[in-house]
């Protein structure tokens, strides 16, 4: 969004910070106590109607900033298909022995954490390599392989350890109920980066024969329920792409779709479709608390981080940097 259009949303959005602000703060007052609270849809219609504030605005750089201005979200995606595999592990690690037939695990295949600066109106996503390798217990592991095992709290720790700052709120989904989300927000557009195509039961970003079926073509395209876990699910990018540019790059498209000003004058009820198909921590109270978030995102800018350290010759493993990164992440903290 540019030129006049940008100035209406971030005149708009300090408006909002400071009417919700008030509500917040003095809603126990305004609002009788045998009374149901005020709804954040309600708060963003009061918002939208009463104009006559206006002229009390202050500037957008004089607005004190939150005592914590940083907030952090865990953002993990999960592999679960069942509807294309029917062979996942139900049982405990250890209930499948050495004559046991073989059950698929659910792993983490991209894992991120965001950091949000309301001061600087920036959000900044540590991307973590699913593949990254780590001792735990005495034995080798890889994260993806952490959630499945050990559960959504013991992965949460692990990343706050790994990043060396604290996580505010996590939000873990399954591919396969993506699509859910996705049709709520409205279909969005996406920029493919190569063409993806599915050859023989694996995808390929250069096919080699004539069975090869193309799923996604490079370019600008619309992301729907259908073909969205294709998108996610891509691993064989050409040279300078990659699965986690992809997903950060859909998952911005999809918040910038999710904060329009028609999904946020029901966003009560897009908190509660959305909450079903998550597993989240973030509760309706939280969205009302961080609402200048929401009203303003469009207004925010989305920079990368890579985690440091080294990828094996195959690139089958990824060897951290643990120092490196606590110390590259130390703004965070």
């Amino acid at each position: 969004m540019k030129g006049q259009g940008r100035t209406v949303l971030i005149a708009f959005s300090a408006t909002a910070l400071l009417f919700a602000l008030i509500f917040l703060l003095l809603g126990q007052v305004l609002i009788p106590q045998d009374e149901p609270p005020v709804s954040v849809s309600d708060i963003i219609r009061l918002l939208l109607e009463n104009d006559t504030s206006a002229p009390l605005l202050p500037e957008e750089d004089t607005l004190s900033p939150d005592a914590d201005d940083t907030v952090t979200l865990l953002l993990t995606g999960l592999d679960y298909r069942p509807e294309d595999f029917d062979d996942y592990r139900a049982d405990a690690p250890d209930a499948v022995g050495a004559l046991g037939a073989y059950a698929r695990t659910v792993e983490a295949d991209f894992i991120a954490v965001l950091c949000v600066n309301t001061t600087a109106k920036e959000i900044s996503v540590v991307s973590l390599p699913e593949s990254m390798e780590l001792t735990l217990s005495g034995a080798s592991v890889l994260l993806k392989e952490v959630y499945g095992e050990y559960g959504d709290a013991y992965f949460r720790r692990l990343i706050a350890s790994l990043v060396g700052f604290d996580i505010d709120y996590s939000l873990a989904v399954n591919i396969c109920d993506i699509g859910q989300i996705v049709e709520l927000a409205g279909n969005a557009v996406v920029s493919v980066p190569c063409n993806m195509y599915l050859e023989n039961d694996r995808y390929t970003a250069s096919p080699k024969t004539d069975s090869a079926t193309l799923l996604l073509a490079a370019g600008n395209q619309y992301i729907t329920k259908n073909n969205v876990v294709w998108l996610l699910s891509f691993n064989d990018y050409p040279n300078g792409g990659s699965r986690a540019e992809t997903v950060i790059s859909f998952a911005n498209t999809l918040t910038s779709r999710l904060t329009t000003l028609e999904n946020l004058l029901r966003i009560d009820e897009l908190y509660t479709a959305v909450a079903r198909a998550v597993n989240t921590d973030v509760t309706l109270a939280d969205v009302q608390k961080h609402i200048s978030i929401l009203l303003s995102y469009a207004s925010y800018t989305v920079k990368t981080q890579t985690y440091p350290g080294t990828y094996s010759s195959d690139r089958e493993a990824f060897y951290p940097d643990t120092e490196g990164a606590i110390a590259a992440f130390a703004p965070y903290r």
